[in-house]
């Protein structure tokens, strides 16, 4: 036999071992703009995040403002995965929607009641990947603050409720819980082929109501099916249904309409969410209540796959979508006992539209991904023509689910 050959040395770095610092690794490097729309007004902002390379810390950041209102938001989120599971979370965020129209005594309507919410909390996430199936939990607690302004401004003053003309402070917990096996192919327009559900349970203490708290909750799903149609990726077909539920006797507490979009695209680090009840072509807070239900379908299908880019933007690949929405509100329980529902006491009409999207995926420097949606919305129904109803064009985020 042969000479026997040892193997090479192993080598060695002779280099200082140093403590892992990320604090470098977390410095802003990019910004993307935001541009959406929100009740009849053109909102634009920026956004930017960091984090480090072994996934320890992660942070996002987003400022925004209202072009026609005095109306300004943002919000901040980081996690820290330092404990391994759970991660913990902190957040904190401003944002507007409506509340409701002012209507004179003769009928007319005279404007519109804005509500500002601004969100401190605190939690504990964790999750549960598996190759087919997805689950996860959180428990936070912190504080809501609620308070509320008039378009007209002038308009506050002449309220004969004190209850708008005040600060509401409500500490609040959470527990939330969602689940999902949808598939998501490397070319997909959207989520295929399964269902994602979630229900979000709080209890708020607010000291403006004769009990002292109350109970809030809220639930979806989803369900998404593919369709074998010529294009670059499949067609889908999706539908989603929410309903809420709170034992408030603030008879606004849940709101209807609107346009269900993440401009700020965190990716789950901010405090609160996507609308609950979207009703495009409708402004937020076009119904309210204690009580809602709200359902959409939209048919989702590939347009363009140019994959060419321009300077630091890059366009992947373009989509459309086909949609109806439906959404509405009532009172019932506390709130309709003491009176103090703005909108109906009993399930009635409900607002509805119809429209479609044209939904663009981007990048900014290749890896910071950005969906962009243009979309018409028309109202429908008997509703149609209530001072909330705004037929139009409208910019958001990406697909609503």
């Amino acid at each position: 036999g042969g000479a026997r050959r040892e193997p090479p040395p192993a080598p060695r770095d002779g280099s200082p071992a140093h403590p892992y610092h990320a604090a470098r690794q977390l410095l802003p490097r990019y910004w993307i703009p935001t541009l959406y729309t929100r009740d009849r007004a053109l909102v634009v902002g920026g956004t930017t995040s960091g984090n480090d390379v072994i996934g320890r810390h992660a942070w996002a950041a987003s400022v925004e403002a209202s072009t026609r209102r005095n109306e300004q938001g943002g919000a901040v989120g980081y996690a820290w995965a330092g404990l391994g599971r759970p991660v913990l979370q902190l957040g904190a965020s401003q944002g507007w929607d409506g509340a409701g129209s002012i209507v004179r005594p003769n009928g007319d309507v005279a404007g519109t009641l804005r509500r500002r919410t601004r969100l401190v909390q605190a939690g504990l996430s964790a999750a549960r990947p598996r190759t087919r199936n997805y689950l996860a939990v959180t428990a936070a607690g912190g504080v809501e603050l609620r308070d509320y302004a008039t378009d007209p401004g002038d308009l506050l003053g002449a309220l004969r409720d004190d209850y708008f003309r005040t600060a509401h402070r409500r500490p609040f917990a959470h527990l939330g819980l969602a689940a999902t096996n949808v598939q998501r192919p490397s070319r997909s327009i959207s989520a295929e082929d399964g269902l994602a559900a979630a229900v979000t349970g709080e209890r708020l203490w607010d000291r403006d109501e004769r009990r002292g708290a109350h109970t809030r909750a809220i639930g979806s799903i989803a369900a998404y099916r593919s369709l074998d149609l010529p294009g670059y990726a499949h067609h889908v077909l999706a539908l989603r249904t929410a309903g809420g539920w709170t034992d408030s006797e603030d008879g606004r507490d849940l709101s209807v309409g609107g346009v269900a979009s993440d401009p700020s695209g965190s990716g789950g680090l901010f405090p609160g969410g996507t609308r609950d009840f979207p009703v495009r072509g409708y402004s937020s807070g076009a119904l309210s209540g204690t009580r809602a239900v709200a359902a959409t379908l939209e048919y989702r299908a590939p347009l363009t796959f140019p994959s060419s880019g321009l300077g630091f933007l890059y366009f992947d690949r373009t989509s459309m979508a086909v949609f109806a929405d439906a959404a509405t509100a009532w009172c019932g329980g506390p709130a309709r006992a003491a009176g103090t529902c703005a909108g109906r006491v009993d399930p009635g009409t409900p607002i509805a539209s119809v429209g479609a999207e044209w939904v663009i995926d981007l990048a900014i420097f290749y890896d910071s991904p950005l969906a962009l949606s243009v979309g018409y919305a028309q109202p429908v129904g008997a509703l149609r023509r209530t001072g909330q109803a705004m037929r139009g064009v409208y910019v958001g985020a990406g697909h609503p689910f």
